[in-house]
């Protein structure tokens, strides 16, 4: 028969493997955490050219509690439902970044920062023509990349601009 100081050890042994377990996973998730939020027709606010191109807008939001580096832009284009089933992709894209239209990669990005990226929403319709788009970013603090799908929706209708009559 078991004695109280036999129980009270086990409990002790339960309890510590318990707790060590548990700091053993908040260690492993306290990294970076990226989320991607995909925004797509979007347009300039303020004066606008007629040249002007909606654009989809691409934000990396870092939830974690260490910074991270964006390494690349990328996409995934889709076309049949058993290639998005087995995440094979019938083309992967890669985003270029200039200065000028948006934050270039690589990028630090730290704790509670944001990270915004554009892509020209008319290549991007033409993909969604024949199929789905995925875009989003690969990071330094995991292997695979941080994706999100891209929205199928109408194009938008055009917005009236102060030289029009």
């Amino acid at each position: 028969m078991a004695t109280l100081t036999d129980v009270l050890a086990w409990v002790g042994a339960v309890t510590g493997t318990i707790g060590f377990g548990w700091d053993v996973y908040k260690w492993r998730k306290r990294g970076a955490e990226v989320r991607v939020r995909i925004k797509p027709n979007m347009l300039h606010a303020g004066p606008r050219s007629e040249a002007q191109k909606p654009l989809c807008i691409v934000e990396a939001i870092n939830l974690g509690a260490a910074p991270t580096t964006i390494t690349h832009f990328m996409g995934a284009h889709y076309t049949s439902f058993w290639q998005r089933l087995l995440n094979r992709p019938a083309a992967s894209l890669f985003v270029p970044q200039s200065s000028e239209t948006a934050t270039g990669v690589p990028y630090v990005l730290a704790p509670g920062q944001v990270w915004i990226g554009r892509a020209d929403q008319a290549q991007l319709d033409e993909y969604c023509a024949k199929g789905r788009v995925k875009l989003g970013v690969a990071h330094t603090w995991q292997e695979k990349p941080v994706m999100g799908w891209v929205p199928k929706r109408a194009a938008p209708k055009r917005i009236a601009t102060a030289s029009d009559p």
